[in-house]
């Protein structure tokens, strides 16, 4: 199945709101990463206490990811940059803005996949009752941002 620019957009956001806890430990940086994925495996240890085993599980998912993951977010920053160029040129035309767009749509949706393997592979090191924390903090954060939306 072919998927849609719409729906690459669609699943982005209800990915983001409904495993925004895992999704806040994803290692994207293009510096510091080896200190970034330590700081954000110890904020997540925090809030569902991991193990030491764990731990390090968790960092050896998102080192084996972060160059893939780098290479997605600056894929889209170059596009977008692109895009922010091709629209105050002379050379405008709405063809190439939609190549652009369709393009930054195709990465999109391969970082969305990753992350989502990404995701799938801390969650698999997680005990129940961390999961049914984890599930506990996305459906609180999914409510504080609905009324923040009210």
């Amino acid at each position: 199945m072919k998927i849609s620019k719409h729906m690459v957009l669609g699943a982005s956001l209800l990915t983001a709101v409904s495993l925004a806890p895992i999704a806040t430990i994803s290692a994207h940086t293009t510096t510091g990463n080896e200190l970034n994925i330590e700081q954000k495996v110890q904020q997540l240890s925090q809030k569902i206490n991991l193990t030491e085993v764990q731990k390090q599980q968790v960092k050896d998912i998102y080192a084996k990811n972060a160059d893939e993951m780098r290479n997605y977010y600056q894929q889209i920053t170059h596009l977008k940059k692109q895009l922010t160029e091709l629209t105050f040129h002379t050379d405008y035309s709405k063809d190439k803005a939609e190549d652009l767009a369709e393009d930054q749509a195709d990465i999109m949706e391969k970082l969305i996949v990753a992350r989502a393997e990404q995701r799938h592979a801390v969650w698999a090191v997680l005990t129940p009752e961390q999961k049914a924390a984890m599930k506990k903090m996305a459906e609180d954060r999914k409510a504080n941002m609905m009324d923040d939306n009210d």
